[in-house]
């Protein structure tokens, strides 16, 4: 699995197991949608669900201690539009943490990028309105210009 906004390894693991061929035939047929009753009823659907069952923990585990992370579409003084809405599960009254960067980390003597940007908090943002799609909050402060 990886992070969509970042593109880096958030979560690997491998999983295994075997489809017993002898009661029918192990592939699928191309009128049968995965995820369909009649994929989950042949010998290889059902193997594959238990491995995307088996799965689904481990992944919710690993991604539990992620913090959130989004982009800021535009501002307007204090006002802050970002890349998150109701499909995120953003919420009115909820309070993130707003970062600006403040420069990129290098290699010695390469302006190869090795880390990545280097961010500050530059303060606290309220939601206060909610789209399906992105949102909108208030700075406590505005933002100071450098």
């Amino acid at each position: 699995m990886h992070d969509g906004y970042t593109g880096a390894l958030l979560f690997q693991h491998r999983y295994k197991d075997i489809v017993d061929s002898s009661f029918s035939s192990i592939w699928i047929p191309d009128n049968v949608m995965v995820g369909s009753i009649d994929f989950k009823s042949s010998s290889t659907g059902n193997v594959i669900t238990e491995i995307i069952n088996q799965a689904v923990p481990d992944i919710q585990a690993s991604l539990s201690c992620f913090p959130f992370y989004t982009r800021i579409l535009k501002t307007e003084g204090n006002k802050i539009f970002i890349d998150a809405g109701a499909q995120e599960r953003i919420n009115q009254g909820d309070q993130l943490v707003v970062y600006r960067s403040s420069g990129a980390i290098h290699a010695i003597n390469s302006d190869q990028e090795i880390v990545g940007l280097y961010k500050k908090a530059a303060g606290i943002m309220t939601i206060t309105e909610v789209a399906p799609l992105f949102s909108v909050g208030e700075l406590e402060a505005p933002p100071q210009c450098q």
